[in-house]
């Protein structure tokens, strides 16, 4: 399998960005990814397809992974709500009331579209199932998932979201820049150490700034402790 992009410099570069937005929580990761979406539109290296809020329907995912060869994406990133085996919606209202229903965008039965792909994900679980049946799916190309192993609680102070908010954005800005590191899992590999390393020193940031940030210190914890990568 090759690990150099070469196929890939005769085609547009795409990363295809995920954000439903759908609650408060999925709102504030989602800030996170449109602030990455804004300065990669803004270097105009690399093309960005956008899908926020409401324009990340199944329907639409599934469409953006399926064009052809010289569209689809070659990394994807999702900031939402997440479960074992699935990243999806959470059930919502809508502004006149209405109930929107959960809606899975990525589960075990379309993930074969993410061949070939790096995917990264801030979500709960995902790593556990989907993340792996992404990653053993047979295929010639080389295929990565980042997430998460366990339910995240974001910090509770504008300080602590920050700091997670920088640590976890540097992992899809390395994937994003491929030219950066051209060997696709050397990429991988300074993908993961970096943000689990930036989520090392946030924990210890916050545990320096006194009681007041002992609590969102233990939740960044968490987020080091479950986060990880699969890759063939």
């Amino acid at each position: 399998m090759a690990e150099v992009d070469n196929a890939q410099q005769a085609r547009q570069l795409t990363t295809l960005a995920i954000r439903p937005q759908e609650d408060s929580q999925a709102t504030v990761v989602g800030a996170w990814l449109a602030s990455l979406e804004d300065q990669w539109l803004a270097e105009g290296t690399y093309s960005v397809l956008r899908l926020p809020g409401q324009a990340a329907s199944r329907r639409r995912v599934e469409a953006a992974l399926s064009m052809g060869e010289n569209g689809k994406p070659d990394v994807v990133a999702f900031y939402g709500h997440g479960q074992d085996a699935a990243l999806g919606r959470r059930p919502s209202l809508n502004a006149d009331g209405s109930v929107v229903l959960q809606q899975l965008l990525i589960d075990v039965t379309n993930c074969h579209l993410l061949d070939g792909m790096a995917v990264y994900t801030v979500a709960c679980r995902s790593l556990r199932v989907l993340g792996r049946s992404v990653a053993s799916a047979p295929t010639s190309r080389t295929t990565v998932y980042f997430g998460y192993d366990r339910s995240l609680w974001l910090p509770r102070s504008p300080e602590g979201r920050e700091l997670v908010r920088d640590a976890v954005n540097r992992g899809a800005n390395i994937l994003h820049h491929r030219s950066l590191v051209p060997l696709a899992q050397q990429r991988y590999r300074t993908a993961r150490r970096a943000v689990a390393y930036a989520l090392v020193e946030a924990n210890r940031t916050l545990r320096r700034m006194g009681p007041p940030f002992m609590l969102d210190a233990l939740f960044v914890e968490d987020w080091k402790n479950g986060f990880g990568a699969i890759y063939q």
